[in-house]
């Protein structure tokens, strides 16, 4: 059961108090046989009707109490309950940003016989052909060996892209010059076509005065 701090009301407590001394002065009556009468006692029957009102009112004036307690008791355990979830979940967010900050593998003290790419960061033990940790008694140079193979295949191949290049650059160069001096050739060809054509024409026109020139000479014979 629920305990609930009620305010005292002086005044009901008189009530009460008043009819405690009511009932005991009626309980007085009825067990005197001096003053006991036959019959009904209204007066009391009045005053258990308002003595059973009295207590109704108070059985539900307590279960409104316990009602409202109650749903005040949900309200505040759910505020808990929301507070401890936001709790736990920005714990949980703190720990991971610990986590992400200052406990990555890579800042373990073993990390460095747990890299995955402890070999690829190792230096080799041979660097180049020149390299002076590769003594005679290394076994890291032989005779024959060439270190700098794939460099050098690398090198040849792009000295091979490189003179493909050049090679399409003179080519387009060469046809486009080729191009030009086709033009250049077909306009002289042109010219000197129209040019013939002019010349053809003058010497027929000169032709004809010549023949009418003779024609008028022989005319005049």
């Amino acid at each position: 059961m629920y305990k609930l701090d009620l305010p005292i009301d002086h005044k009901e407590k008189a009530a009460i108090e008043r009819r405690r001394r009511a009932e005991q002065e009626r309980q007085g009556r009825i067990f005197n046989s001096k003053y006991r009468q036959i019959g009904v006692d209204k007066n009391t029957l009045d005053q258990q009707i308002q003595d059973r009102k009295w207590m109704e009112d108070l059985e539900q004036k307590r279960a409104s109490a316990f009602a409202k307690d109650a749903v005040r008791n949900d309200t505040i355990a759910q505020l808990l309950q929301r507070r401890q979830e936001y709790d736990e979940r920005e714990n949980n967010r703190a720990v991971n940003e610990f986590r992400a900050l200052h406990q990555q593998p890579f800042a373990q003290r073993e990390w460095d016989l747990n890299d995955p790419d402890f070999l690829k960061k190792d230096m080799p033990a041979r660097i180049s052909d020149d390299d002076p940790r590769c003594g005679i008694a290394t076994l890291q140079k032989f005779q024959g060996e060439d270190l700098n193979s794939r460099a050098r295949a690398k090198y040849q191949q792009e000295q091979l892209r490189e003179w493909s290049r050049l090679q399409k650059e003179d080519q387009l160069r060469a046809q486009q010059e080729q191009h030009a001096a086709d033009r250049l050739f077909f306009a002289k060809q042109n010219e000197l076509d129209q040019r013939a054509v002019e010349l053809q024409r003058g010497e027929e026109q000169c032709r004809r005065d010549i023949n009418k020139s003779v024609r008028n000479y022989n005319d005049a014979l």
